[in-house]
């Protein structure tokens, strides 16, 4: 992960985002990411 969001800063991304488990959810606040909200609802499509 340290590395991911390394590479992130080198690349000059605007964010990295993840979707969490409540297991690893402490974790990923622990190094820096934050709870998203938003006005969209995250939404997918599947070809079935």
């Amino acid at each position: 992960m340290k590395t991911l969001l390394q590479d992130a800063v080198e690349l000059n991304l605007s964010f990295v985002e993840l979707e969490s488990t409540e297991a690893g959810y402490d974790l990923y606040k622990s190094i820096g990411f934050t709870d998203d909200v938003s006005k969209y609802h995250c939404m997918k499509w599947y070809n079935v």
